[in-house]
């Protein structure tokens, strides 16, 4: 098929715009991930001026950024210090201070020498509010052996305080049992806050022991 001249040309201009289209998208794409790469970089400076945050191996998308073993630590005001650790985690481009951790865990030394171990298979990590949100069950034990189990709970880290407003069941070391609707912990007085509670003590109070 023999095309006329003005044809010619309007293939042609299309031909042109469509290659100035990829050559610009093949700037514009590695731009982009770049730009990506770097707003994560100043996120993760700018969180760790207020603590530390380590990274294993980052996965850029246009999405969103996936990353490998992270780790955020810092210290309270009391001189606490504490650590979040997960098996991975997700950010979204978008909201980078959030993200979505995976078999998450934090630690918090406290001053006296005491510790406190909370375990989730899902967390998520407010680096702004500095906040540990667990939307499901998290597993709570301390070295004084207290094994604890919360729904719906919040961790910050700024406040001290654990915060969980959904069902929570608490086994003290000594046999006292607690089951309550829900419960607040200030881990620094050490004061536990329960509301809607039945407490089951392992004997009643003044009668001897056998």
């Amino acid at each position: 098929m023999t095309l006329a001249a003005g044809q010619r040309e309007q293939v042609y201009r299309g031909l042109l715009r469509r290659n100035r289209g990829v050559s610009l998208l093949r700037l514009i794409v590695p731009l982009a991930g770049t730009a990506i790469f770097l707003l994560l970089a100043a996120e993760i400076y700018l969180s760790s001026l207020a603590g530390r945050f380590g990274i294993g191996q980052i996965k850029v998308s246009l999405e969103n950024v996936s990353i490998d073993a992270p780790e955020y630590a810092g210290v309270m005001s009391d001189g606490s210090t504490y650590r979040v650790t997960a098996q991975g985690a997700v950010a979204n481009i978008a909201h980078t201070d959030i993200i979505d951790m995976t078999d998450a865990a934090l630690t918090v030394l406290r001053k006296s020498g005491t510790t406190l171990e909370i375990n989730a298979a899902a967390a998520q990590l407010d680096t702004t509010k500095r906040q540990v949100i667990i939307a499901g069950l998290a597993n709570v034990e301390d070295s004084t052996g207290t094994v604890s189990r919360f729904y719906n709970s919040v961790f910050d880290w700024s406040a001290q305080t654990l915060d969980s407003q959904g069902p929570v069941a608490v086994d003290y070391a000594d046999g006292t049992k607690i089951i309550a609707k829900t419960m607040k912990y200030d881990t620094q007085a050490g004061v536990w806050t329960f509301s809607g509670s039945t407490v089951t003590l392992p004997s009643t109070p003044g009668a001897k022991k056998p």
